[in-house]
């Protein structure tokens, strides 16, 4: 799952300039029709070193559509050298195919897709998608010191995973582990064994402790106070104060842009650190329930329920569910029980900035795609189901709305 940060101030834009890059001029103009339908500019081209020409021009789109197989160089490998050559906002791009395989998407995500559309696409969906591309990318600003402390409070939430931040000269990346910061790093900032010479460590001795860390897969500081280097106090007293003017840092980013990246369970330390510890109190958000304790239900509207039944009609679905947002009650059936710990945290993620008006969620784990929609009055739609069964994402979103 990807978390899209708000933007400084709400504003009211105009749909942008999609570029549509396909050798099909059929199937471009199909696609430009759909587009424009919603208000988009359209610019189209038929081959990918004509896209990537354009990409560095001036006034560039800032939505792509690349198929997949085009002559000379595909919309992969588009996507790796717009990646590549990103020093700025960064496009967002749709991979149009119609290869569905999990190995395709993760090839595709590798060179940096954002979203893929299958072929043949639903035209209203389709839409619907790019102009929620373009809500990210309205958020995704140059003002977006805002969107970066929401990402953040939203990470504290017990996530883990990296919140990216990207700008004109630097980059930086603050790592959560179950909702606690566990590392800052900012590009071009002073690395860690330097920051230990300040604390009475020669720099031998801390590659040698270091190495022994990463043979044994132990955490390194938390190594230095259990082996009596550095009072464990110490520690988390200095790098408190040292990743706190990190993440001060990066809100001067010039150009700031970021988004969160989801990752497995990662190496827990006992030195890492609540959010509100490294934030000055001015800037300190609210770190209220989100989720209220389930009261009163509402009645769960027809169109709803339906809703629900088709999913559970669907192969491969393990679960469905509604959610009310005003009470926190929820019901869920289907052929194995619902994870309600995970649900409640995508909830939460709704609820955290209600300007962001998410419309959709998705979390992926091992087994299962978890995705969690926005219904009228309200009401929120969830359904878990098998990755082994390779289910279309599309047509499942399809089914969630309305």
């Amino acid at each position: 799952m990807i978390l899209d940060a708000p933007n400084d101030a709400p504003t009211t834009r105009q749909p942008g300039t999609v570029l549509i890059v396909d050798d099909d001029p059929t199937a471009c103009a199909i696609l430009g029709k759909t587009l424009e339908k919603g208000g988009f500019s359209i610019e189209i081209l038929h081959d990918g070193a004509a896209a990537l020409r354009r990409m560095k021009a001036p006034n560039a789109p800032r939505i792509l559509l690349l198929d997949w197989v085009m002559p000379d160089l595909s919309g992969l490998d588009v996507c790796r050298s717009l990646r590549a050559g990103e020093d700025g906002l960064r496009p967002y791009v749709f991979l149009v195919s119609s290869r569905q395989s999990e190995a395709d998407a993760l090839q595709g995500f590798d060179a940096g897709v954002d979203e893929f559309i299958a072929k043949p696409f639903d035209p209203p969906l389709l839409l619907a998608r790019v102009q929620s591309a373009q809500r990210r990318l309205d958020i995704e600003d140059p003002r977006g010191v805002r969107g970066f402390q929401a990402l953040l409070r939203q990470a504290s939430a017990g996530l883990t995973g990296e919140v990216i931040v990207r700008g004109k000269t630097r980059t930086g990346r603050v790592i959560f582990h179950q909702g606690k910061v566990a590392w800052v790093h900012v590009s071009g900032g002073t690395p860690l064994l330097p920051l230990l010479e300040r604390l009475g460590l020669n720099e031998q001795d801390s590659r040698q402790l270091l190495q022994e860390c990463q043979s044994r897969h132990l955490p390194f500081l938390d190594t230095l106070a259990e082996w009596g280097i550095v009072p464990q106090e110490t520690l988390r007293g200095y790098f408190r104060e040292e990743l706190s003017a990190r993440l001060a840092h990066l809100t001067r980013v010039e150009s700031l842009t970021s988004f969160f990246v989801p990752e497995r369970a990662s190496l827990q330390s006992h030195l890492s650190y609540e959010l509100r510890e490294l934030l000055p109190p001015a800037s300190e958000p609210p770190f209220s329930v989100l989720v209220p304790e389930p009261s009163s239900p509402r009645v769960p509207s027809e169109e709803a329920q339906g809703i629900m039944d088709r999913l559970l009609e669907i192969e491969g679905v393990q679960c469905a569910g509604l959610v009310d947002q005003e009470s926190g009650w929820l019901s869920c059936s289907g052929k194995e029980a619902c994870n309600e710990r995970l649900l409640r945290r995508m909830v939460r993620l709704f609820r955290a900035e209600e300007e962001m008006a998410f419309e959709e969620s998705m979390m992926v784990n091992a087994t299962s795609y978890h995705l969690l929609r926005s219904l009228p009055d309200r009401w929120l739609v969830y359904v878990s189901v098998d990755r082994r069964a390779n289910p279309n994402l599309a047509l499942l979103r399809l089914k969630m709305t309305p």
